[in-house]
């Protein structure tokens, strides 16, 4: 029996990424008919994972085609204990891509309006430089307050 991480563990991106490379490739799908459901891909019914008997002792037990039985169960746990933290990490980058898109805004409308120029930019990190100059010229933190 493991022991569950506490609530406050980190999100651990790369190691996600690790399992997810070791689990079965191509995209996962629930299958039924017959007696058994099974997650399986298209290119084999029930690859990922599926119920059997286990030739030992005659038992219930889970199967992967592939033979990657545990990398499929130990992504499948690891993706469902991190979705809080990897939601709750969506949610704050959009709130920042929000906030940035906002403050860009304004300070186009600004710089237009005084001097009549317009930002253009090859990229978002070079949009985010001219920014953090400007913010810095203009002594302003990086929420866009007065410092």
């Amino acid at each position: 029996m493991t022991t569950p991480p506490p609530d406050s563990a980190p999100l651990d991106v790369a190691g996600l990424a690790r399992l997810y490379e070791r689990a079965t490739l191509g995209e996962w799908h629930i299958q039924d008919g017959c007696s058994w459901r099974r997650i399986g891909t298209h290119f084999h019914d029930g690859d990922v994972l599926c119920p059997t008997n286990s030739r030992t002792d005659g038992h219930p037990d889970l199967c992967a085609a592939d033979g990657r039985l545990y990398d499929n169960l130990k992504f499948i746990v690891a993706a469902h204990e991190n979705w809080p933290a990897l939601l709750s990490r969506i949610t704050e980058l959009e709130a920042h891509e929000r906030a940035f898109d906002e403050r860009r805004r304004r300070l186009e409308t600004a710089l237009r309006v005084s001097r009549g120029w317009v930002i253009t930019c090859s990229s978002s990190a070079q949009a985010r430089r001219d920014l953090k100059t400007i913010d810095a010229a203009l002594g302003l933190t990086p929420e866009g307050t007065p410092s």
